[in-house]
C-alpha cells in the first residue's frame, strides 16, 4: 500500500480491522515453530483485503517449505517472510495447505497460482503514535521479544 501520512491529530480514537472484513480466522501452527510466517501471511491476508475487498486465506506452509532466508518449522522473521512475498508473490492456503512440516518447496509446480504480492514494507520504530499511525492505515506485525523468565509469568 502506499505511504499515508497520519498526523496525531487525525489518529482514530479506535481501529478494528475485523469491522473492515480484512481478517481470517485464528489459525493453529501445531507444533511448527512457524509463527513467523503466520504473521506474514495475515498481514498480506489484511493488506490485499483493504486493497481489493477480497479476503482470502494465504499458505504459511509455502513459506516455511520456500522461503530459505528463513529455518522452516525452527524458527524465522516475519521481515524476512514479507521480504519473500515481494519478491515471489504467495499462494492461498486452499492452493498450498498448512500441514505443519517443512517440505520440499513446490512453489514452481504447475497449476500453483499465488494469489497475492506486496510491494514493500516498513519498519516502525519511533515508539507508540508511529505504530499506532501505521495501524490506522493497514495492518501490522507487532513481535516481542521475550527473555526465559516470560515463562514464569
Amino acid at each position: 500500500m502506499p505511504h499515508t501520512a497520519i498526523t496525531n491529530e487525525d489518529l482514530p480514537d479506535r481501529v478494528d480491522w475485523r469491522d473492515h472484513h480484512a481478517v481470517t480466522s485464528v489459525k493453529n501452527q501445531g507444533h511448527c515453530g512457524a509463527c513467523w510466517a503466520f504473521v506474514a501471511a495475515g498481514a498480506v491476508e489484511g493488506i490485499t483485503a483493504i486493497k481489493t475487498g477480497k479476503l482470502e486465506d494465504l499458505s504459511p506452509q509455502m513459506l516455511v517449505d520456500c522461503d530459505k532466508a528463513n529455518l522452516g518449522c525452527r524458527c524465522g522473521e516475519s521481515w524476512r517472510a514479507l521480504d519473500f512475498i515481494k519478491k515471489n508473490r504467495i499462494a492461498t492456503d486452499r492452493n498450498y495447505p498448512y500441514d505443519g512440516i517443512q517440505r520440499r518447496c513446490h512453489m514452481r509446480a504447475d497449476g500453483l497460482s499465488r494469489f497475492a504480492s506486496i510491494e514493500g514494507f516498513h519498519v516502525v520504530y519511533s515508539g507508540e503514535k508511529a505504530l499506532m499511525a501505521a495501524v490506522a492505515v493497514q495492518l501490522v506485525i507487532v513481535e516481542i521479544g521475550l527473555d526465559i523468565y516470560f515463562h514464569y509469568y
